[in-house]
């Protein structure tokens, strides 16, 4: 627990960083308990939220991509290089998913065996009867972020081991998204705990589940776009020719 606790140590940074991330989650779950003026283009299909979700899916997806282009200039491993390129096209696949492809947005209507084939009538692949009958994607997205984005960065920080044989293959998340995930879910279940008890409280269109479910899903988003960005930020940018060159020959040219 040595090395925890040494992370843990940074005690004000800690609890400043835990206050901001706990009191943007409380408020984006306080938004589900207003009039249903307010909820409904919160938590309907390509609202406020399922859009900001989708935004910070593809924010991760650009710089997952970022990063992979950084390791190859810096020749990091051949296995991290190709985990981030897969970590990009995964978020930008998800990103997609979750708007649909941009089908109400730019008014595409899918067509008609697509739209039996899927629940929703949608074009997107997570809704496809096919698809639902074999898996849930909502579970795949879930068990996703617990493991790489909960799992691994607390192994990682209890073990110097772990971290030096895991990030030898894949980009290894900041401690602090494991935490944020964790106080987002722990936040999402008090919030169905409070709707249960008093249903009354929710007044919107959408299915109270859906909703919750949706604002969960969107700050998991966001959570990991900020991790994708310090996986950027963490590899060193390359080297230019002229930070190469020896400070006295500017030129670049020996004598």
């Amino acid at each position: 627990m040595g090395r925890l606790g040494h992370i843990a140590g940074s005690g004000r940074r800690w609890i400043y960083l835990a206050s901001i991330a706990g009191a943007f989650f409380a408020a984006s779950y306080a938004l589900v308990l207003t009039d249903e003026s307010v909820v409904d283009p919160y938590v309907e299909e390509d609202g406020v939220v399922e859009t900001v979700g989708a935004a910070a899916l593809f924010a991760a997806s650009c710089f997952f991509a970022f990063a992979a282009i950084r390791s190859r200039k810096r020749k990091q491993r051949l296995s991290k290089q190709l985990a981030l390129a897969l970590l990009a096209v995964a978020f930008f696949v998800g990103a997609g998913e979750e708007i649909s492809w941009g089908q109400r947005l730019l008014g595409v209507e899918p067509p008609a065996d697509v739209r039996e084939a899927n629940r929703q009538g949608e074009l997107n692949i997570h809704n496809l009867r096919l698809v639902e009958d074999w898996i849930s994607i909502e579970r795949l997205f879930q068990a996703f972020w617990a493991v790489y984005g909960i799992l691994i960065p607390l192994a990682c920080a209890i073990s110097e081991r772990a971290r030096h044989r895991i990030e030898a293959v894949i980009p290894v998340l900041p401690v602090w998204v494991a935490v944020a995930l964790v106080l987002n879910q722990a936040l999402g279940e008090a919030t169905t705990l409070l709707l249960d008890s008093d249903p009354d409280l929710y007044s919107g269109a959408v299915p109270v589940e859906q909703a919750r479910f949706e604002v969960t899903e969107t700050n998991v988003a966001l959570v990991l776009m900020a991790g994708a960005i310090a996986v950027f930020k963490a590899i060193p940018r390359p080297v230019s020719v002229t930070e190469r060159r020896p400070a006295s020959d500017p030129t670049g040219v020996s004598a």
